[in-house]
C-alpha cells in the first residue's frame, strides 16, 4: 500500500468532525504569464476541491494571498518543505499543494504535489500533460491533474529510487571509495533511460541511521531505496547491496562481494547492472562495451572527484585537480577523470584556464572515440559545440549538439539530452531567438523535473530567468531565480548559489533597486571569495563598484574600485575597467586634475592590452576633464566614435548620451539621455521610481533637461 492511501485512510475518518484544509499556492508558471499561472492556480483549487467530495475545504485565496504578504512569504510554485509547514501554519491550513505550469508549444505539463502541514511529508507529488489551448487546459487538463492528485488507484509509473550512501565500514580516510562509487552509480543509472533517481544531495541530508526505509522513500518520494556496505582490508573490498521495495513493503534484491582491490571498477559496473535488472530497466551492456580501467587510476579518480564535490577552497581545488591528472597519467581511457579536469578549468573564469579548458575537452573526445565510450562522446560533442557557440560559429554548434543528441538518444540518456536542451537554447539565446530560446529551456527543465534533477532544474531557471531580464520582466526573472537558488541550497551548491544571487542582482540593478542589488552582489561575493575564484571575485567586485557608482556612494566606490585593482596585479587587462571607474568618480566630485590623471593610465593600458572595447565612454571622460581645466581636445575624435558606434547599431546609456551633450553642445543628446530615462522609469517599480530619480547623474540630467529645454504649456 502507498504511503498515500494510509494518510487519506485518516483523512476520510476525521471528516465526520471536521474538513481538512487546503491552500493551494500560485503555480510556478514556465512559457505563459504570471497572470495566466494565477488564474490556472485557482481553477486546480476549485476541482481539487470538487474531486476531493468532502474530505477538503479550500483556504479563501484574497485571504491566503493577504497573509503570506503579511508573514513575508512569496505565493510561489515551488516552496521548500520548513517554508510550506510555515506557511501552511499562517494560513492554519492542514495541507499545502503547489507545482508548476509550463508550456512548449501546445504541450502543457503540471507538476503538483500535496504535502501534510503537520508531518511536514509529501503525500503524493504527480506530473500530467495537456495538449491544446489554454481554454481547453482550463476546462478539461486542471480537472484531469486535479483527479490525479486525488485518485487512489494505482498507477503505472517509472521506477524511483534512492541510492543511499554507502556504510564505510574501514578506516576513516577510506570514505572516498563509498562517496565516490555511489556517485558513479547514480549517475550510470540516471543516465540508463526512463527511471528517477533521488540526487545525491538529496540523500546525505536525510537521517539514514534513524529512519525506515518507508520513511525515507516519503521524503525523497522514491519507492526503491537501495543501501550498501563497504569494507577495504588490505587488498580485498568487502561490498554488500540491498534494495527494498516500500510499496511490497520488502528486500527484493541482496547480494556480497568479495574481490580484490584491482577489480573495484568491475564490481562498481556489476552494481549498476544489478540494480537496473532488478527494476526492470533493459539496457544494452554488451560486454564488449565495458572498458578495463586500471585500478589504480580509478582510485585516484574517485578521491579527486570526492574532494572537488567537497571543496570549499582555491587551495582543496588544486588539490582534487592533482588527484584527477594523476588518474589520467596512470590511465588515459579514463576520460571522465579528463572531462572534470576541463569541466574545473572551464568554470574558473580565467581566461588562460579557460583555453586550457577547450584543449583538454578535444583531447578527451578523440579519446572517447578511440575506446567507443558513447556517454563520453556525447558529452566530448556537448562541450564542442558549446566552444563555437562562444565563437559565434552557430552553425558549426548545432552539428555537435545534433551529434551530442543523435547518441543520447540511442543510449537513452535522459539527463543528456537535458543538457543537449539546454545547449540548444543557450545558443538560441545569443542568436537573440529568445522564443525558440525559451522553448529549449523548458525541455530542459521538464527533463530536470521527470528525473527529479535538482540542479537541471536550477540551471533552467536560471537560463529562463536571463530571457525574463532580456525582456524587461524583472520581477518574473527575480522570482524564479529565487525558486532556483532554493534549490541550490537544498543541494548545498555554493557555487550554483553565488551564480543566482549575481544575477538576482542584475535584475534589481536592471530594475533602478541598486541597494538590493549591492545587497545579492556581496552575498555572491561572499561564496567566491571562501571558494577561492579570485577572476570571479574580481569581476564581482567591479560590479559592485560601479553599482556604487550608479548610486551616488563615490567614497565607497573609488574604494572598491581600488582594491580591486590591487588583487589584479600587474598587466591585468580588466584593470582598465577600474581605472574607468576611479575616473568616473573623481570627475563628478569635481576632482578634474585627478580624473586626467587616471585616464592617462586608461588609455595607457588600453593601447598595452590592444583593447578596442568601450573606447567612446572613456573618450568622453577624458575630454571632459581637458574641458574643465582648460586643455585642448579633438571634438572631431568624438564625432566619429559616436558614428562608428552608431553605425555598429550598439546600445547608449543616459550617462553616455549626457556626456556627449556636455562635450558638444548639441541638445538632441540631452534629449535622447531624458528619454532613457523616462524608458527606464517605466520599468522601474512604482515604489522604486523615487529611488532611481534619486541617482546624483539621473538627477543632474532631468535638471539640465528642465532648465534647457521644459517647455511650458
Amino acid at each position: 500500500m502507498k504511503p498515500f492511501f494510509k494518510i487519506l485512510t485518516l483523512l476520510v475518518s476525521t471528516t465526520l468532525s471536521a474538513q481538512m484544509s487546503v491552500a493551494v499556492l500560485d503555480f510556478d508558471g514556465i512559457g505563459i504569464s504570471k497572470d495566466e499561472a494565477k488564474a490556472l492556480s485557482g481553477r486546480f483549487g476549485t476541482e481539487f476541491m470538487g474531486v476531493s467530495k468532502g474530505v477538503y475545504k479550500i483556504v479563501e485565496r484574497n485571504q491566503m494571498g493577504k497573509i503570506l504578504e503579511e508573514q513575508g512569504f512569496q505565493n510561489t510554485g515551488i516552496v521548500s518543505s520548513d517554508d510550506a509547514v510555515k506557511m501552511g501554519e499562517a494560513l492554519g491550513a492542514d495541507f499545502i499543494v503547489s507545482g508548476s505550469i509550463s508550456k512548449v508549444g501546445t504541450l502543457f505539463s503540471i507538476n503538483a504535489r500535496l504535502l501534510n502541514v503537520q508531518s511536514a511529508e509529501v503525500v503524493k507529488s504527480i506530473s500530467h500533460d495537456h495538449m491544446g489551448d489554454i481554454v481547453d487546459l482550463m476546462t478539461k487538463g486542471i480537472k484531469e491533474s486535479a483527479s490525479k492528485l486525488m485518485d487512489l488507484k494505482e498507477e503505472e509509473e517509472a521506477p524511483s529510487i534512492a541510492i543511499l550512501p554507502f556504510e564505510n565500514k574501514g578506516a576513516p580516510e577510506d570514505a572516498f571509495y563509498a562517496y565516490g562509487i555511489v556517485a558513479d552509480l547514480i549517475s550510470d543509472v540516471t543516465g540508463a533511460g526512463l527511471i528517477r533517481v533521488a540526487g545525491l544531495k538529496d540523500v546525505e541530508k536525510i537521517d539514514h541511521t534513524n529512519l525506515s526505509y518507508d520513511e525515507m522513500s516519503k521524503i525523497l518520494l522514491v519507492r526503491y531505496v537501495a543501501q550498501g556496505t563497504l569494507w577495504k582490508l588490505g587488498s580485498m573490498f568487502q561490498l554488500s547491496l540491498e534494495i527494498f521495495d516500500t510499496q511490497l513493503s520488502k528486500v527484493i534484491y541482496t547480494k556480497r562481494w568479495q574481490t580484490q582491490w584491482d577489480q573495484l571498477t568491475t564490481i562498481k559496473d556489476d552494481l549498476s547492472s544489478n540494480i537496473l535488472e532488478t527494476l526492470k530497466i533493459e539496457v544494452d551492456r554488451k560486454q564488449e562495451n565495458i572498458i578495463a580501467i586500471d585500478p589504480e587510476a580509478y582510485e585516484f579518480y574517485l578521491k579527486g572527484k570526492y574532494t572537488w564535490e567537497k571543496t570549499k577552497s582555491a587551495s582543496e581545488t588544486e588539490v582534487a585537480l592533482g588527484l584527477l591528472k594523476k588518474a589520467v597519467e596512470i590511465d588515459d581511457k579514463l576520460v571522465a577523470a579528463n572531462r572534470l579536469i576541463g569541466g574545473i578549468y572551464f568554470q574558473s573564469g580565467d581566461e588562460k584556464k579557460m583555453k586550457k579548458a577547450k584543449e583538454i575537452h578535444i583531447k578527451t573526445l578523440e579519446k572517447a572515440k578511440e575506446i567507443g565510450n558513447k556517454e563520453e562522446i556525447g558529452e566530448g560533442l556537448r562541450m564542442m559545440g558549446y566552444y563555437h557557440s562562444d565563437d559565434q560559429e552557430f552553425d558549426k554548434a548545432y552539428e555537435y549538439f545534433d551529434q551530442a543528441k543523435s547518441i543520447f538518444e540511442e543510449i537513452d540518456n535522459q539527463k543528456g539530452l537535458g543538457y543537449i536542451y539546454n545547449a540548444y537554447g543557450n545558443t538560441k539565446m545569443r542568436e537573440q531567438k529568445l522564443d525558440e530560446s525559451l522553448d529549449y529551456f523548458n525541455q530542459f527543465l521538464e527533463v530536470g523535473r521527470s528525473l527529479d534533477e535538482k540542479w537541471s532544474m536550477a540551471a533552467a531557471m536560471n537560463n529562463i530567468s536571463i530571457i525574463h531580464q532580456r525582456r524587461d520582466e524583472f520581477s518574473e526573472a527575480i522570482e524564479i531565480l529565487n525558486q532556483a537558488l532554493v534549490l541550490m541550497k537544498e543541494l548545498g551548491n555554493t557555487r550554483g548559489q553565488a551564480l543566482n544571487l549575481q544575477n538576482i542582482g542584475w535584475n534589481y540593478q536592471s530594475a533602478g533597486n541598486l541597494p538590493e542589488a549591492i545587497k545579492n552582489y556581496k552575498l555572491a561575493l561572499d561564496i567566491r571569495r571562501k571558494l577561492g575564484e579570485k577572476n570571479r571575485v574580481i569581476g564581482i567586485t567591479n560590479t559592485i563598484g560601479w553599482a556604487q557608482y550608479w548610486m551616488g556612494s563615490f567614497d565607497e566606490g573609488y574604494k572598491t574600485f581600488q582594491g580591486n585593482l590591487e588583487q589584479r596585479g600587474e598587466n591585468a587587462s580588466g584593470a582598465v575597467w577600474d581605472l574607468f571607474g576611479m575616473g568616473s568618480i573623481r570627475f563628478l566630485q569635481q576632482n578634474f586634475i585627478e580624473t586626467e590623471k587616471i585616464m592617462m593610465r586608461v588609455f595607457e593600458e588600453r593601447k598595452k592590452h590592444e583593447i578596442v572595447w568601450g573606447e567612446l565612454e572613456m573618450t568622453t571622460i577624458r575630454f571632459l576633464a581637458y574641458k574643465e581645466l582648460g586643455k585642448d581636445f579633438d571634438l572631431q575624435i568624438i564625432r566619429d566614435l559616436i558614428k562608428n558606434k552608431e553605425d555598429k547599431s550598439e546600445d547608449f546609456s543616459e550617462h553616455l548620451y549626457f556626456r556627449m551633450y556636455q562635450l558638444l553642445g548639441d541638445k538632441k543628446y540631452l534629449i535622447k539621455s531624458f528619454e532613457k530615462i523616462q524608458e527606464a522609469l517605466k520599468k522601474v517599480d512604482e515604489d522604486l521610481k523615487e529611488v532611481y530619480l534619486s541617482y546624483p547623474v539621473e538627477k543632474l540630467i532631468i535638471a539640465e533637461y528642465n532648465k534647457v529645454l521644459k517647455k511650458t504649456d
